[in-house]
């Protein structure tokens, strides 16, 4: 992935997850998604932020597969009340605006919200800055990281000191939230020039 501007030259930016109902973001659906919009250079120096979370769950309109819901722990008889995508495409496109977005493994997180789009009659907002956290942690860390490219946002929370407690289910909310953090952290290193 073609990276337009420097993960340090960052300011304010859209951190966000999703969780779905598999991996294929052809076939499979977004169940929920969580976006921070927040000044990472900010977070990076410490300071007080006034962050600004859209944090949603969405009617997937299929039957969720038993490995998505061991993962998340969201089920048919929650996601069936909410609604689907396609009527939140244009709260989601407006929160996201035009600024950059962060997440680890951006890959997939931004390949479903893409598909989302392009199922919708509604004009999602370029993604012209996509950054991902994951791909700057296996490159600061290096070894067998650098090689595959994948490292679990756990473990990359655990080598910034960053506190992740991934004891529980994955969750947007809390994903995104640890990949602000994490994202601050490589940001406040490369500043510093590492």
């Amino acid at each position: 992935m073609i990276q337009p501007a420097l993960f340090e030259e960052i300011e304010e930016a859209i951190v966000f997850d999703v969780e779905t109902t598999g991996l294929d973001p052809v076939s499979d659906r977004i169940a929920s998604i969580c976006m921070i919009k927040a000044n990472i250079r900010q977070v990076a120096k410490g300071e007080t932020i006034q962050a600004d979370v859209f944090h949603t769950l969405i009617n997937p309109e299929m039957a969720l597969p038993k490995p998505a819901f061991r993962i998340h722990g969201l089920g048919d008889d929650v996601l069936s009340a909410c609604e689907n995508f396609s009527e939140q495409a244009g709260e989601i496109a407006k929160f996201a605006g035009d600024l950059p977005l962060i997440a680890h493994n951006i890959e997939f997180d931004l390949g479903f919200l893409t598909q989302a789009f392009i199922r919708t009659d509604i004009a999602g907002p370029i993604f012209n800055l996509p950054f991902c956290t994951m791909d700057e942690m296996a490159e600061m860390v290096g070894g067998q990281y650098a090689e595959t490219g994948r490292i679990s946002l756990k473990k990359c929370c655990g080598i910034m000191g960053i506190d992740f407690d991934r004891s529980t289910k994955h969750d947007a909310r809390s994903d995104a939230m640890a990949t602000l953090q994490l994202a601050a952290a490589i940001s406040k290193l490369r500043m510093q020039g590492y």
